[in-house]
């Protein structure tokens, strides 16, 4: 759901895929380290490729250094993609699109909150000019963004949250639903975050192992 709403749902799987050919590089690295010190060929087949795997995993290196910095960049500023995605959403989608709106509202009941940034955004939504079947306009926001009683979930005061002009904070609630989801999204980047800049250490430190072999015994390094 949050990432649905955060949309970088291709990023993710992106550095997914960079992640998951990282282990598959380490393993590859090992071997080599391996082979490096005890050659599974006999000489006269042995194959030079130390330069190839060097280049390999400084291009990965600095593949999972951007991938990393790109993550980081991204915890920073989550808070206002999200809230800029949710307002998207509530602006051209809530009250029109069955999905949308069940996301929305259930966001808004669980975390006492209204639209992404505030509960203007409302005023600016097609829910706010067009006629909805899914969430029909009796006030100037829709009911799960109404003040409800903590242990009941009912509405505090129907008729001040249905009325033409809002009683503040007693009608509505005033926070924006963007820190709540926020808050659940930014450990995943953080995360990947840190794994990149492992495998980024990681790789470097393969290449400089095998730039160290092949400069010391050029003759027997193999793959």
């Amino acid at each position: 759901m949050g990432k649905k709403l955060l949309g970088v749902d291709q990023f993710m799987r992106v550095s997914r895929g960079l992640l998951i050919l990282g282990t598959v590089l380490i393993g590859i690295s090992v071997v080599q380290i391996i082979s490096s010190v005890r050659p599974p060929f006999a000489p006269r087949k042995r194959i030079r490729m130390d330069l190839s795997l060097i280049i390999c995993s400084l291009i990965c290196s600095l593949l999972f250094f951007a991938n990393s910095v790109s993550f980081f960049v991204l915890v920073s500023s989550v808070d206002s993609s999200i809230e800029r995605a949710i307002d998207e959403q509530v602006v051209t989608a809530y009250g029109f699109d069955g999905e949308v709106t069940n996301v929305i509202d259930n966001l808004q009941v669980e975390h006492a909150c209204c639209g992404g940034s505030n509960y203007e955004v409302y005023e600016d939504s097609r829910w706010a000019t067009h006629p909805s079947d899914i969430v029909p306009k009796v006030g100037l926001v829709p009911d799960s963004c109404c003040v409800r009683n903590a242990s009941t979930l009912e509405i505090v005061d129907a008729e001040a949250c249905h009325g033409d002009t809002l009683t503040l904070p007693n009608s509505v609630y005033l926070n924006g639903c963007a820190p709540f989801l926020a808050a659940e999204e930014r450990y995943h980047p953080l995360v990947f975050a840190f794994c990149s800049m492992l495998l980024c250490i990681w790789m470097a430190l393969v290449s400089s192992c095998v730039f160290y072999v092949y400069k010391t015994h050029p003759r027997t390094t193999v793959i």
